[in-house]
């Protein structure tokens, strides 16, 4: 891929974040789809665009994308840990089990993955199972929290979403995360306003860069017209954002 052909899909990529921060899952999925045919062999796009379709409730499209994105990277426990809760929640515990235990096979420490894993033993009336699954989960929830907490004040945290057992009949929609400019966001209100805030600060540094080499190439008139024009178009930008 060219470097005009890459930024154009950062550029896509970025637009259809900016859309999942606010949970316009269409508009995002759009943008994905515009990143992927300029380059159909990125891992990250294809995970991406089915996180967006899972949270749109679109499961069965969210687990092609996670598969096409196993088959190009497939180290990703995360992928089959949306698959597993794709696959629940459209009542396929069996599958939801079998991915599950192929995402703990890469990581053995996720505690979605547990949590999934529990949900379909539980769902397929296996009961012990299920509870040492349920265990695992809560365990690793608790070890992770502890590492959230020690992190920098304003670092992106995980949620803190307590696996008690009245969470455990239900596999959870959107347990997972979106991976961004900022590395993984979480689907917590905060974590997604970080996100929509850098990401608009990165578009307000890439237009400020553009017109400072356009104007630099035009005549004083037409220098006026183009800082009318930038006005509106910034109007614009801060008119979508708020709607």
């Amino acid at each position: 891929m060219n470097q005009k052909d890459s930024e154009l899909k950062n550029l896509w990529l970025d637009k259809a974040c900016m859309y999942w921060s606010t949970e316009k899952y269409d508009l995002a999925d759009e943008c994905f789809d515009n990143a992927l045919a300029l380059d159909r062999e990125d891992p990250l796009c294809w995970y991406n665009k089915g996180t967006s379709l899972m949270h749109n409730e679109k499961y069965n499209d969210a687990i092609c994308c996670f598969r096409k994105s196993l088959e190009l990277d497939s180290n990703q426990f995360e992928a089959w840990a949306n698959i597993a809760i794709s696959y629940g929640m459209i009542g396929d515990d069996y599958s939801a089990f079998q991915c599950a235990d192929k995402g703990l096979a890469i990581n053995d420490t996720d505690p979605d993955l547990w949590h999934s894993r529990g949900v379909a033993l539980q769902n397929l009336d296996r009961e012990k199972d299920a509870e040492f699954s349920f265990n695992r989960a809560e365990k690793f929830k608790k070890i992770q929290l502890q590492k959230d907490e020690s992190k920098p004040q304003g670092q992106a945290i995980n949620s803190n979403e307590n696996l008690t057992s009245e969470n455990n009949s239900v596999y959870g929609k959107k347990k997972k995360t979106i991976r961004s400019i900022l590395g993984d966001i979480p689907n917590t209100e905060e974590a997604k306003s970080e996100l929509f805030r850098e990401l608009m600060r990165v578009e307000d540094s890439r237009l400020g860069q553009a017109e400072a080499a356009l104007h630099a190439r035009l005549s004083e008139d037409d220098r006026e017209k183009a800082y009318k024009w930038s006005a509106y178009f910034r109007g614009l930008m801060d008119r979508d954002s708020e709607n």
